[in-house]
């Protein structure tokens, strides 16, 4: 039995040409990126890895890259959640730690592109209490959280 998930943009699903190493350091600067058609949240980066009961098999956006397989899932601390930290399928092959919008959702967070061109504010829901925002990187034109620059709540 395998289980199916996809991620919805072919520009956040790119693949490295290297497998990352698991950080034993957990407070490493880490970069998060949102993909709003991701299923799940899926991490190149790890601190911990828990393996999966059925392996998952990952539908990239771009068909043409083929399916890919992640064998384990892992925790890594993200301040745009409430409780600090964001669980995700373990995909060492991926050049982005991918944050699926629904799966903030899920742990209680709102999402809102005010200032659409430059950034997305993330809100704790039951409180309206301000996360981090994720700013939009000119160059690559992704909503990126970078986990050592920007205080909570911060907004550009």
């Amino acid at each position: 039995m395998v289980s199916r998930v996809g991620i919805g943009s072919p520009a956040l699903c790119s693949l490295g040409a290297s497998a990352v190493v698991p950080s034993p350091d957990p407070s490493a600067s880490l970069s998060f990126t949102f993909d709003s058609g991701a299923s799940r949240c899926f991490f190149r980066d790890s601190t911990t890895l828990t393996p999966l009961p059925v392996p998952a098999v990952v539908s990239l956006a771009d068909p043409s890259s083929g399916p890919v397989v992640a064998r384990s899932s892992t925790t890594l601390l993200c301040p745009a959640v409430p409780s600090g930290s964001l669980t995700g399928l373990h995909i060492p092959s991926f050049s982005r730690n991918l944050v699926g919008v629904g799966c903030l959702e899920d742990l209680g967070v709102t999402t809102t592109f005010p200032g659409h061109e430059r950034y997305a504010v993330c809100t704790e829901a039951a409180t309206g209490a301000p996360l981090p925002t994720f700013p939009r990187d000119p160059v690559s034109d992704l909503f990126t959280l970078d986990t050592v620059t920007p205080p909570a709540g911060a907004t550009p």
